[in-house]
């Protein structure tokens, strides 16, 4: 079973893309979903075939709309008399036309298209009874093994996919693109070092694959080994100097090698190769903020926006820009549009609940305070930022005493009583409410931790008035 490995590696945070995805941002930066496509030989296929005739009727009608996949290892694409160069890549198409016998599909990712036989495809929701029946006929089958990896992958059943893929190798241990793809299943459910192992088996066979390295780089960056994922990005980098995805990556790893000069060089390759690429700019706009340069960054953000306006992490980061710039009402108009474009965003609400402090909207940082805790009932921070407003609160009307301690306290039951910046925040608000034994006695407790702690950043609440 002759293959090849196609494809253009990792594009998104977390996300390894054999076909561009994750391009796209929504995903994740913010919710990507990752779509893999595997390669076959295509044998036999014949340069001229009849050309489509068009039918007013057709049994298919039904099919128009319907997700599909290839019957058969030698499926072909056809417009006119010419043959779809797909480069033997198995893909997810989407049925958008019908003529008689013939329907014209759309791959899902990329857009190649063309006609294909009503006979030669089968619908996604009837794909794996389809190709278990093969199997059952003929256990060597390794094509229909790895249709049916795919399809178990499409239902989010990992370890069924994984399963196939174990006997495709079985079978035939030669296939580096069989490796690369459970590489990717592997590194789907975070084990980077089997991951790792199975890029490192692809490599072996076919080293000169450029999105083979970028697959291990990430599956090294999920680890944290950072100088190995960069040399693998390099790697595919020299192997094809146009690789838009491994520039993306590395400068995602550079920026978290708090290296951002280096982010910033290789995310203004990025949008070199790519004007429009929304997710480059939107990174070059965290590395612009990590380094304090924050008008850069707010322009970064612009162009992400002017590109994609339907991203609300955008608008949260550009919110923290302003903030950063203490132009407060330009980063609660931001961080309100993120809420309203997705209310569950626990980051906006609580940044926009501080910015609403700095303008002493009190009434509406408690609001948005409360709000956070809602969405994300597990967000320490809201809860003892929100202890400190109950606690100190210049409009006396919003001061709650028993609430605030009661606040305090659950951030200190959420970090299991382990971190000491929550107790010291507990201690600072227990001495603004007047019980000065518990406030000592939480304030020692933190000193404590903090004595033993191996966090750099381990700090106290800063105290201070709203």
């Amino acid at each position: 079973m002759a293959g090849s490995v196609e494809g253009k590696g990792a594009r998104a945070e977390g996300d390894l893309d054999m076909e561009g995805v994750g391009r796209a941002a929504g995903t994740t930066a913010g919710n990507r979903r990752i779509r893999l496509t595997l390669v076959l030989a295509l044998c036999g296929l014949k340069l001229l075939v009849p050309r489509v005739a068009v039918a007013e009727d057709s049994p298919h009608k039904n099919m128009v709309g319907r997700r599909v996949v290839q019957r058969s290892n030698d499926f072909t694409l056809r417009i006119q008399d010419q043959v779809v160069d797909r480069h033997r890549v198995i893909h997810f198409y989407r049925v958008e036309q019908v003529n008689g016998p013939w329907l014209w599909v759309r791959a899902e990712g990329n857009g190649f298209s063309g006609w294909a036989k009503a006979d030669d495809v089968i619908p996604i929701d009837e794909g794996v009874d389809f190709f278990s029946e093969r199997i059952r006929e003929n256990a060597q089958d390794a094509f229909s093994y790895v249709m049916r990896a795919m399809l178990w992958q499409d239902r989010n059943q990992v370890e069924r996919a994984l399963h196939d893929y174990d006997a495709v190798l079985r079978l035939d241990p030669s296939e580096g693109w069989i490796y690369n793809n459970r590489g990717i299943l592997h590194f789907e459910q975070k084990n980077y070092d089997k991951a790792v192992e199975d890029f490192n088996k692809a490599i072996e066979i076919e080293p000169k694959v450029a999105n083979l390295y970028n697959n291990r780089g990430n599956a090294r960056r999920g680890r944290h080994l950072y100088d190995l994922a960069i040399a693998d990005f390099s790697e595919a980098i020299r192997l094809d100097p146009s690789y838009i995805y491994a520039y993306y990556d590395r400068g995602l790893t550079w920026a978290e090698k708090k290296e951002y000069d280096r982010a910033i060089a290789d995310f203004n390759q990025v949008i070199h190769l790519d004007a429009k690429d929304v997710l480059a700019y939107y990174h070059r706009g965290l590395a612009w903020a990590a380094k304090g340069e924050h008008d850069s960054a707010i322009a970064d953000f612009d162009h992400a926006i002017a590109l994609d306006g339907k991203q609300s992490f955008v608008y949260t980061d550009r919110g923290l820009a302003w903030a950063a710039k203490k132009d407060y009402t330009k980063a609660i108009a931001d961080f309100s549009t993120s809420i309203k474009m997705s209310p569950h965003r626990t980051r906006s609400y609580y940044n926009r609940a501080l910015a609403y402090i700095e303008l002493k909207m009190f009434d509406k940082a408690l609001a948005d305070f409360d709000a956070t805790i809602r969405v994300n009932p597990e967000f320490d921070e809201a809860y003892l930022r929100r202890a400190w407003l109950l606690a100190t609160c210049p409009n006396v009307r919003l001061r709650d005493p028993k609430k605030a301690v009661e606040s305090a306290t659950r951030a200190c039951e959420l970090t299991h009583w382990h971190e000491a910046h929550d107790i010291g925040g507990l201690a600072a608000v227990c001495a603004e409410t007047g019980h000065v034994a518990e406030a000592l006695k939480w304030h020692s407790k933190a000193i404590e931790l903090m004595t033993h702690s191996t966090h750099e950043n381990d700090e106290l609440f800063v105290l201070g008035r709203p």
